[in-house]
């Protein structure tokens, strides 16, 4: 078996160089003298791209109805213009509704409200009472329990001091008066004023300091036990009113804010309604030409269709978008050999087979980041090519012209400024050891510095001037 597929081979091999042989036999090898010229350099990177619109504005509806009028796919458009209506006779009669409903529950809020109004002034003034047996409770006991307060205890221990004053003072008059007693200067008479009074002064002393003994007990046991039950019960009374205020105020201010909160839901709605109503013709806000968008129909077996009159819409819906021709881009799809030569803010000249007279600048807007796979970009390709194409932008302005998103385009990126050279075609140069030369009329190889400028130039920088000719051998047919 292995001797058969050698064989085979040796056969296979023998037929490809007679081919080779006999397709290379009759082609004449020829030689030319080019002369080095000065020419205009462009390094540039050609592909082709599709027209896309840079300035959209969406057309979408904020009701849903049928339609009643479209536009024309394609008609010009202006600033202002109607686009299309929308039919909104089914938010008239939910209009109606809610107008009625409101004003009901509008009636049952303010019925509410006074209810309140009256609750909380009549339980306000039961609460006061409370409020004022328990602080009435409170005072009797303070008053009660602080007897004798410092104030009146001070009160009091001044009189027995005062008193005390008054018996030393008696005292003292009645020992002078007794010494002249003695002495007989002095009547027994005369005396007993002065004994009176010192006995009155003692009595007085007593007194005083009786009032203050009693003042220090205080009151009695169970009057303290009288006086705090009475205090608790007070508070207890207290607090019951007012829980029992906060519950019924509660309870009738839970049913206002429910109220308060259906009045607003129905305010809400009937603006929304009355909103749409108002908002049921769409306006372009911006010049340029209408295209209508399909939907999915799913009453047709699932196919997509175009908008147009009489087709039921649904709130938000885009039913159009007005292009401005004005503002286009190219969308270029750049193959990975090439993208690392580009970068944002490059020249571009564009050229539409549409008008093929005229030439468009432009430039590099943005370039993808991420790569993907050629087949991936290409609808009619499966599996994986392992070649990574990259996603640009091109903006442009197309002043005078008439373009439509998806018109085909031819793409010139300059990656320098154009700029004057001497040239030679690639085929006049001699590779060897990473150098490069090239053979003159006078058959000396010349050294040459310079580099590619494409695939057919060479650029020169040194080694021959402008007039030189170099020898070009190439095959017939090549």
């Amino acid at each position: 078996m292995k001797k058969i597929l050698f064989i085979t081979f040796l056969i296979i091999c023998g037929i490809a160089f007679t081919l080779f042989k006999a397709f290379n036999v009759n082609r004449e090898v020829k030689v030319e003298w080019i002369s080095v010229s000065e020419e205009i350099i462009e390094r540039t990177v050609s592909e082709r791209g599709v027209i896309a619109a840079s300035n959209i504005s969406l057309v979408q509806t904020t009701t849903s109805g049928s339609i009643l009028f479209l536009r024309k796919n394609g008609e010009k458009v202006k600033k202002g213009d109607v686009v299309a209506r929308i039919d909104t006779s089914n938010y008239d009669d939910d209009i109606a509704e809610i107008a009625l409903e409101l004003k009901g529950e509008e009636l049952d809020l303010n019925f509410n409200k006074k209810k309140a109004e009256l609750m909380e002034k009549n339980y306000r003034n039961r609460t006061s009472e409370y409020k004022k047996k328990y602080e009435h409770a409170i005072l009797e006991k303070e008053y009660e329990f602080d007897k004798p307060d410092k104030e009146e205890m001070r009160k009091l221990e001044i009189q027995f001091e005062l008193k005390k004053l008054d018996l030393e003072e008696a005292d003292a008059n009645l020992k002078r008066q007794m010494n002249l007693y003695n002495k007989g200067f002095l009547s027994k008479a005369s005396l007993e004023p002065y004994e009176r009074r010192f006995e009155t002064a003692k009595e007085k002393v007593k007194e005083a300091k009786l009032d203050i003994e009693i003042a220090k007990k205080g009151i009695t046991k169970e009057r303290r036990v009288e006086l705090e039950q009475n205090v608790l019960r007070s508070k207890a009374d207290l607090e019951r009113a007012e829980k029992r205020m906060m519950r019924k105020l509660g309870e009738i201010a839970d049913i206002i804010k429910v109220s308060e909160q259906k009045i607003a839901e129905l305010l809400h709605r009937k603006d929304n309604l009355m909103y749409k109503l108002s908002h049921s013709t769409c306006y372009a806000s911006q010049d340029g030409y209408f295209k209508i968008r399909k939907y999915y129909d799913f009453r047709s077996g699932g196919q997509y269709s175009q908008y147009a009159a009489g087709v039921g819409i649904r709130e938000r819906d885009v039913i159009g978008e007005v292009v401005d021709p004005g503002e286009m881009r190219v969308d270029v799809i750049f193959n990975e050999s090439d993208f690392h030569r580009l970068k944002t803010g490059l020249k571009v000249e564009i050229s539409l087979p549409a008008y093929s007279e005229s030439k468009f600048a432009g430039q590099l807007n943005r370039l993808g980041a991420i790569g993907k796979d050629r087949n991936l970009w290409l609808e009619e390709l499966s599996g994986t090519s392992g070649v990574s194409m990259y996603n640009a932008e091109i903006n442009f302005e197309a002043k005078g012209v008439y373009l439509h998103p998806g018109m085909s385009a031819m793409v010139k990126i300059f990656l320098e400024e154009p700029s004057k050279g001497l040239v030679i075609p690639r085929k006049a140069l001699i590779e060897e050891g990473g150098k490069f030369y090239a053979m003159t009329n006078a058959s000396d190889k010349v050294e040459l510095e310079g580099r590619y400028i494409d695939e057919f130039s060479f650029e020169i920088s040194s080694g021959l001037k402008s007039g030189d000719k170099v020898k070009v051998v190439y095959q017939e047919g090549t």
